[in-house]
């Protein structure tokens, strides 16, 4: 069996020539029972697959955004606070 990885961009491509082919968005796919009664059950399941796993990535990519910003934010701060405070000393042996 094949595996083949997919990015964002490479799912959304293939979601939008699924929606291009069919003439009809995902969510009309997902919630109307006459247009996924004109598919075929094969295209139907890796449609599905494709929005579920675009969801997947989107979802971890901003977890990961989350993450990292937080984190930046809070080093960025204390360095300059130790610069401030190492300044303030320097400042007071001089004087």
């Amino acid at each position: 069996m094949r595996i083949t990885y997919l990015n964002l961009t490479d799912l959304d491509r293939l979601i939008r020539e699924y929606e291009e082919k069919y003439s009809v968005s995902s969510v009309l796919m997902l919630k109307d029972a006459g247009v996924r009664s004109r598919i075929s059950e094969d295209e139907l399941l890796k449609w599905e697959a494709y929005i579920t796993q675009r969801l997947a990535l989107r979802d971890c990519h901003q977890q990961i955004h989350r993450d990292y910003l937080p984190g930046k934010g809070k080093s960025t701060k204390d360095s300059v606070k130790k610069e401030k405070s190492a300044n303030d000393d320097s400042f007071a042996y001089a004087a």
